[in-house]
């Protein structure tokens, strides 16, 4: 199978919310040298999401896949990391699983100046939750556009928060 049609297999299952057969797509895609920045994102945030306990249970995933998700959750991005050197986008989602999960720190500094030089809008909707005076709504907006129609958990994910945030 080429690498285009794997790709669209595995949004295809992220599409019709099936996590596992969607991670073993993206996994056969990561093996290629064809795979995208937004394909490694996509994979690492479903791993993420895969650690809650709702979207666990929703989806029937075993104790063995959220405890493998939990691990390659930061190997993806270290491999991002390896394969497109430090983008703000990959350090966004590692401080922010981070945050998330052990509680470490997230200024709202650090997060101000990845959403400078990110290449996506993604890092503004934790900004929305943590700065929401100071955040320019008209960013915010733009980015619920990008991912209003959730067809990866990556958009779901965000869109979520978004939703609970917005006007």
């Amino acid at each position: 199978m080429r690498e285009t049609e794997k790709m669209i297999k595995a949004a295809d299952f992220e599409a019709r919310r099936l996590p596992i057969e969607a991670a073993k797509a993206y996994e056969e895609i990561l093996k290629s040298s064809e795979a995208t920045l937004d394909c490694y994102l996509n994979l690492a945030v479903l791993y993420f999401a895969s650690n809650d306990y709702g979207f666990e249970v929703s989806h029937g995933l075993s104790p063995q896949f959220v405890a493998f998700a939990f691990q390659r959750m930061f190997e993806v991005l270290d491999e991002a990391e390896y394969r497109f050197g430090q983008v703000s986008d990959i350090l966004f989602w590692r401080k922010y699983f981070k945050f998330i999960i052990f509680g470490e720190e997230l200024s709202i500094e650090e997060v101000k100046q990845m959403a400078r030089y990110s290449k996506s809008l993604v890092p503004y909707f934790h900004l929305c939750v943590v700065d929401a005076e100071e955040v320019d709504r008209d960013v915010v907006r733009r980015l619920f556009e990008i991912v209003r129609n959730g067809d990866t958990e990556l958009k779901r994910y965000v869109k979520g928060i978004l939703e609970s945030r917005l006007d």
